[in-house]
């Protein structure tokens, strides 16, 4: 059962909150370290691919390569990327593949959706042990400045933008917070905390219990508009273009903790075939989830003037 808190309270002038609401400016640059943002490393056609894949197939693929992802695990928790792919180019359901700058995977299945497999490690893979596999080095974590960021999302009703260190902002129109966390709690992440300050500054805090889930982000359909958005998740890149089976465009996602079912499958089925959603896979959970990508930002969600989103994620800024 969803448990959610939200708190409605009276109005405030800006001159009540101003200075406590600055405190997240200063937070924001705190979590702004993420991968520069290249197109995917030398991805691999794969010769072995066939031109059709029944739905049946389709599920069995991503639950095995999410299989060999997670079995290739040491200890540590680190993935063997090369073990992946070298399986990936052997499955004939997945017809393009390759390893992104910031570490993931990812893969293109026969019928056009996507898998990614997120980084399990910051080190470099060294190439030349499976030329085959046509792997790069990821490029090292740095803070960036990309123009791309600053008009990524734009739908006609505005635009996002990076916030500069100790920038002021305008209050949000709306008075509501949304706080998703979908990590575990080996990550230093207090969203109860987040959301009791929130309440102290007489804010409406909406925290769903059941952490990140696709139905929650469907923010323009159910008319939803939250002046806060704070989210916490994993993320990382796959690819939004594929020409000639080679990655020219990255694409950044985030992953949710909504699992992979048939029925799930044929409710978001647009968004799949669209490349909004993608199949994800990541060391902490074991089973088959889905990941919302820049492209189901601006098809699906809305905020109001002055809003502010803040990413507890790697390649959030992306």
């Amino acid at each position: 059962m969803n448990k959610n808190r939200l708190n409605r309270k009276s109005p405030r002038s800006p001159a009540q909150r101003s200075a406590p609401f600055l405190v997240i400016v200063s937070l924001l640059a705190l979590t702004s370290m993420v991968c520069q943002c290249t197109p995917g490393a030398n991805p691999s056609a794969n010769p072995n691919s066939n031109g059709s894949l029944t739905d049946a197939e389709e599920m069995q693929a991503v639950e095995r390569a999410n299989e060999v992802y997670h079995q290739s695990m040491d200890p540590d928790g680190v993935a063997d990327m090369v073990q992946l792919l070298n399986y990936l180019g052997s499955d004939p359901a997945f017809e393009a593949y390759g390893h992104s700058s910031d570490g993931s995977v990812w893969a293109q299945l026969t019928n056009g959706r996507q898998a990614v497999f997120l980084a399990t490690s910051r080190e470099v893979v060294d190439s030349s042990t499976q030329p085959a596999a046509g792997l790069a080095a990821p490029v090292p974590i740095a803070m960036q400045e990309v123009q791309v960021a600053n008009d990524l999302v734009s739908s006609g009703e505005g635009s996002a933008r990076l916030l500069t260190d100790n920038e002021k902002l305008e209050l949000p129109s709306n008075d509501l917070v949304l706080i998703m966390n979908g990590l575990t709690s080996a990550y230093s992440f207090d969203s109860r905390k987040i959301g009791d300050w929130f309440d102290l500054m007489e804010y409406g805090v909406v925290s769903p219990s059941t952490g990140v889930q696709v139905e929650d982000l469907y923010f323009k359909e159910k008319g939803n508009q939250y002046g806060v958005f704070i989210l916490a998740t994993h993320g990382g890149l796959g690819c939004r273009e594929i020409v000639n089976k080679q990655c020219t465009v990255p694409l950044a996602l985030l992953a949710t903790n909504t699992l992979v079912t048939e029925e799930n499958k044929n409710r978001y089925a647009d968004d799949l075939d669209a490349r909004r959603l993608v199949y994800v896979g990541s060391r902490d959970f074991p089973g088959n989830y889905y990941a919302f990508t820049e492209t189901f930002v601006i098809k699906h969600m809305l905020f109001p003037a002055n809003s502010l989103v803040f990413l507890y994620s790697c390649s959030g800024s992306n």
